[in-house]
């Protein structure tokens, strides 16, 4: 067994689909280049990569505000499993939430997740 197998154990099935239940899922194009610094470079090229993410936007169609929080669901779990939560969280705290998915998780099957690759979507979520 390898650390990210260890350390990232993806769930077997996805807790939703693409055309799914949730309807706040939103697909973020995965454009990007590092910099010298090793920080994504964002570019408006062609790509068929997207993260899956959950956006809950607090009263829409009125003034919303501008506070958003940033949510990492834990291990094991995925966009769906975590929904409740992420409304919960929107309601209680009265601000719009996003939680990304991880690489390797639920619909996003494009990658092998590893912490480098968390981090660096992250990183272009926010």
């Amino acid at each position: 067994m390898d650390f990210n197998t260890l350390f990232f154990p993806v769930p077997k099935h996805p807790s939703y689909s693409i055309v799914s239940h949730l309807g706040d899922i939103i697909y973020v194009p995965k454009r990007y280049e590092l910099d010298s610094a090793g920080l994504p470079i964002l570019h408006m090229g062609e790509s068929n990569i997207y993260i899956p993410c959950i956006y809950i936007q607090r009263n829409p169609g009125q003034n919303i505000t501008p506070k958003v929080m940033f949510y990492l669901h834990g291990n094991a779990e995925d966009l769906g499993s975590c929904y409740d939560i992420v409304l919960k969280l929107s309601l209680n705290f009265k601000c719009s939430v996003i939680a990304m998915e991880y690489p390797g998780y639920g619909v996003y099957k494009s990658e092998e997740s590893d912490a480098d690759k968390i981090l660096l979507n992250a990183h272009l979520i926010v």
